[in-house]
């Protein structure tokens, strides 16, 4: 797909065309304020993009419709868009016709389909097969087609991206599209192919499935696992409802089924009230064991930590009186005189016999004490778990007595009485059905957890022999056989050792990568305007080269947008009258432009709008239009006036 012709029509029905040359290298040069960046923003906002592109000012003051004319294969496809008054837009109209298809007169201009039908035929007259892109898990975009709305974010420049350091392609610093592009990049390249796509949905699919059957069964697990809680709280709502008898015994599910059977005409207020005292007895009974195990359980924590204690302090005089018997008792010693004044003792000192004895009772004491430490620990245990079955009765004496105070405030007429008795036969039916379901539903849930276990793990296996990665390597090191002589040709600061792309890049997106003998330089680190405007050239067309020679559904053109501003003054008013630019530098970059061009024989159209305007015969060949002396992209007897931006 390459550019034919495009197309601005005033409010009156004039109209201003220009018109482009096919498989070769277009140059629109003129002055600033003539219109020149607004022909990218008509093409891309011409070619499906809902959002309005075009600047605000003249062009939207006098503009009430765009169009473009696209060359694919043997024929052509207008696209016309009106400039509405909002800023965003899907209205457009779509025409289908041969080479001799041409912008129609205004009266004739009329909105026939949306911007998702343009997408959609140019995606399928370029050749974009069915590929749906499924985002990791840790993000927060949503799955989406790929279509011709990706492939044109390679195919544009505008003055304010080609020279900047933090992103490589159109519109990359919004992180929805830097993540398109890191998606869509693999499948533009070749590296990918539907089939593959097609898995690794699958795989997705086949997660989520596992993630739902795996959280059924947790659910029906933890449904098992409250069976007697429910079970019980059941039977004494049927109780306090009148539909069991005091005399009626057997399991959880024969007293549920007892319930569900006929009862005669019964004083449900005299079963209440009776069922309501004895819970209630039997809450104060719980209460008080639990008040008493409570107590007893303080009671042993409390003489394990005291025995600790003493424990600890009985290990210590051990070691302090294991001295006692290194060295023998001084001759003479009798205890009651001090050894160093000869002068008598008011309290005679202990002897090393009396010492020892000491040691040795204290040892018998801690060995005492270490075999009555597992019964205690055994006692707390026991009363630990007697306390835990206590406030589970309390729990479910609670609940009964919810039930049989709601049951005695709802006892206002038989027939409130009757409704609700229905009521709760219903939900003991639910219970028991779900109860007899309940076993064998947790092994068909088991078992369909492990077929979908085994069926994430063999997707996963098919997936990984694909190897998506090698191939997009394969892929980046041919393009930068491209990247680093176009760099070494344009003398970009860094091109002396290898210059390739980086696909996935940091955290900004996809960036140019120069190897240089100290490392690894990104874009972001390389300074000066001429070399990001450089690798910006040498990336994009080293990318095109490679999809044309591989026949890749992106189209075959590229816009760039004042390439050489890196050589003009800032607020340049016409770069053709400059005589301090560097116009060698100028000219390299147009050179390789018609280099690559000519190379490919016809795949690919190069668009450039720019200030500078070479005396050069080649550069002068390549001339679409020259915007000075009065002509630019607003003829002048349209509005009176300067020209738009760019």
């Amino acid at each position: 797909m390459q550019l034919v012709a495009l197309a601005i029509y005033n409010r009156h029905g004039s109209m201003r065309r220009l018109d482009f040359r096919l498989n070769a290298l277009n140059i629109l040069t003129g002055k600033s304020k003539t219109g020149k960046s607004t022909v990218l923003d008509i093409v891309d906002y011409s070619l499906g993009r809902d959002d309005v592109t075009l600047p605000s000012g003249l062009i939207t003051d006098v503009t009430s419709w765009c169009a473009v004319i696209v060359r694919i294969g043997d024929g052509r496809v207008l696209v016309a868009r009106p400039n509405p008054e909002s800023e965003r837009t899907t209205r457009a109209m779509l025409v289908i016709g041969d080479d001799s298809l041409d912008f129609p007169p205004m009266h004739e201009l009329q909105a026939n389909a949306d911007t998702t039908v343009v997408r959609g035929l140019l995606s399928e007259r370029i050749g974009v097969d069915e590929y749906r892109i499924e985002p990791a898990e840790d993000r927060l975009t949503s799955p989406f087609d790929v279509s011709i709305r990706q492939a044109l974010l390679f195919c544009f420049q505008k003055q304010t991206e080609i020279g900047l350091q933090q992103f490589l392609f159109h519109r990359q610093s919004d992180s929805y599209v830097r993540d398109a592009i890191r998606d869509t990049l693999p499948y533009f390249l070749g590296a990918t192919r539907p089939d593959e796509a097609s898995l690794r949905r699958q795989v997705l699919v086949a997660k989520r499935l596992l993630r739902r059957a795996e959280r059924d069964l947790a659910i029906a697990r933890e449904d098992d696992e409250t069976y007697s809680t429910r079970m019980a709280a059941l039977v004494d709502e049927a109780r306090g409802m009148g539909l069991l008898g005091g005399d009626v015994s057997g399991t959880w599910a024969d007293l549920l089924r007892a319930a569900l059977q006929p009862q005669g005409a019964d004083s449900r207020e005299a079963s209440n009230v009776g069922s309501r005292d004895g819970l209630l007895a039997q809450r104060r009974a719980i209460r008080a064991q639990l008040r008493e195990a409570e107590s007893e359980l303080g009671l042993v924590r409390q003489v394990i930590s005291e025995e600790r204690n003493a424990a600890s302090e009985a290990r210590v005089q051990v070691a302090r009186l294991s001295a006692v018997g290194i060295a023998p008792a001084a001759p003479g010693a009798d205890g009651e005189t001090c050894p160093l004044c000869a002068q008598g003792l008011t309290e005679p000192d202990p002897s090393v016999n009396e010492l020892v004895a000491l040691q040795n009772a204290l040892r018998a004491g801690l060995s005492a004490s270490s075999t009555s430490q597992p019964r205690r620990q055994a006692v707390e245990a026991g009363l630990e778990q007697r306390r835990a079955e206590l406030i589970e009765q309390l729990r479910v004496n609670t609940l009964a007595l919810e039930s049989a105070e709601f049951a005695e405030r709802s006892t206002i007429n038989e027939q409130n009485i009757h409704e609700r008795r229905i009521f709760l036969r219903g939900r003991i039916t639910q219970e028991l059905a779900r109860q007899s379901a309940g076993a064998s539903n947790v092994d068909e849930l088991e078992e369909l957890v492990r077929g979908r276990q085994d069926r994430v793990a063999s997707l996963e296996a098919i997936v990984d022999d694909l190897d998506i990665e090698s191939m997009v390597r394969e892929i980046i090191d041919a393009i930068s056989t491209d990247m680093t002589t176009w760099a070494q040709r344009l003398q970009l600061e860094h091109s002396n050792g290898q210059v390739k792309l980086d696909p996935i890049g940091p955290r900004d997106g996809p960036t140019v990568v120069a190897v240089t003998p100290s490392g690894r330089r990104t874009l972001s680190r390389i300074g000066s305007a001429e070399n990001w405007i450089g690798y910006h050239l040498v990336a994009h067309l080293a990318l095109h080269r490679w999809f044309a020679l591989e026949d890749r559904p992106v189209p075959r053109f590229v816009m760039f947008d004042q390439p050489s501003q890196a050589f003009f003054p800032e607020e340049v008013a016409d770069g053709a009258q400059l005589v301090d630019a560097d116009w060698e530098a100028v000219r390299r970059q147009y050179l390789l432009m018609r280099d690559v061009v000519a190379g490919l024989e016809g795949d690919l159209q190069v668009i450039v709008t720019d200030h500078a305007n070479l005396l050069d015969t080649w550069f002068q060949d390549s001339l679409i239009d020259n915007w000075r002396d009065g002509n630019a992209l607003i003829p002048e007897d349209w509005v009176p006036g300067e020209g738009v931006g760019g």
